[in-house]
């Protein structure tokens, strides 16, 4: 039986979001060259749930265009969910277009170009773009681009702004009441040189140590390049069965991490969990619906991708304006996984 198409599935040959596509074939305000090419789009491909719509339908849309540039699908993880509602409402909000797209790095930027021309793209939201290179292709196109996080190696030249969620403060947050506590051996997991974010958590946690009179101790911490499984339960337990002795505080980059690290320790024979305190970051559903419970330092990830749209338009209005770094507060959420600090 044939499978009936569907508007993901225009969706999807476009690079669009849903959210363009279904109101396209529902008359609502799209630019009307989307709307022209989604109509003939879903016609060739033999889309049938929708009416003929007027051509009078099409001259209230949207007069900006924004692309949704990402190095990786954004539906395959909660944290880029959150975000990706915050961009969609304030888009909405602001009468905006979003167009989506996922490049990978080293498939061709002349593909993306061809795109973004095709479209008339006015402003760029880039996710998960840490590679140096690509990040300059596309600055190097003379469209104003905000960058939800970059890459940690010296700077970009150009004009774009870049919105972070803070880290440093927050981790004097963590690592005191840790500290008063009695932790004496704290650790971190992750490539600090992933991208900035992860390397403002590592330099937060160091600079909070120092300021605690605490030490670091680098063979405590799993701190590898990406070709280590970050994520793998069993390499996190092999590493941890390795040590002498155990952390008494491990900090991680993101909750992802910090879920691998808390099932390893589980399973560790030589691990206490009510000796050794896990934190992660972002907050994300799984980290409050694990057993136990993490505590994490929340993201608003909603804020973040609506933060980001505000940039980009601020940025369209006065494109040279110097480069911007955007950090919004977040806090910590204390769960199950800091014995130290007891339970929520």
């Amino acid at each position: 039986m044939k499978k009936s198409l569907t508007i993901a599935d225009i969706a999807d040959a476009l690079h669009l979001s849903r959210n363009t596509v279904s109101k396209a074939l529902n008359g609502k305000h799209v630019s009307p060259k989307t709307k022209q090419l989604i109509l003939d789009t879903a016609v060739q491909m033999g889309y049938k749930s929708f009416d003929l719509i007027s051509s009078s339908g099409a001259g209230g849309g949207p007069d900006k265009k924004i692309l949704l540039l990402s190095s990786v699908p954004l539906l395959t993880a909660n944290y880029y969910i959150y975000l990706i509602r915050g961009i969609m409402a304030e888009a909405e909000r602001c009468g905006l277009e979003i167009l989506q797209y996922v490049f990978h790095p080293g498939s061709g930027f002349e593909t993306v170009k061809r795109y973004i021309r095709q479209f008339d793209v006015n402003g760029i939201i880039c996710v998960e773009f840490f590679d140096r290179r690509s990040a300059e292709e596309i600055l190097s196109l003379n469209i104003p681009t905000v960058f939800l996080d970059i890459g940690c190696e010296e700077e970009v030249s150009g004009e774009y702004d870049v919105i972070l969620s803070e880290n440093a403060e927050v981790l004097r947050t963590v690592c005191r009441p840790l500290a008063e506590a009695g932790a004496e051996r704290f650790s971190f997991v992750g490539n600090p040189y992933n991208c900035k974010g992860f390397f403002e958590r590592y330099m937060g946690l160091r600079t909070a140590l120092i300021e605690l009179n605490k030490p670091f101790d680098e063979t405590l911490s799993i701190l590898k390049d990406n070709s280590f499984p970050y994520g793998s339960i069993a390499a996190a337990e092999n590493f941890y069965s390795s040590l002498p002795q155990l952390p008494d505080v491990i900090v991680c980059a993101n909750d992802f991490i910090a879920l691998a690290v808390v099932d390893a320790l589980k399973q560790c024979r030589r691990a206490n969990l009510q000796k050794i305190n896990v934190v992660g970051f972002d907050n994300v559903p799984e980290s409050r619906l694990h057993s136990p419970k993490l505590s994490t330092v929340n993201i608003d990830k909603q804020a973040l991708g609506k933060q980001a749209v505000a940039a980009l338009l601020e940025r369209i209005q006065s494109p040279r304006r110097p480069r911007r770094l955007i950090y919004l507060k977040n806090n910590f959420v204390v769960r199950e996984t800091t014995p130290f600090l007891g339970k929520n």
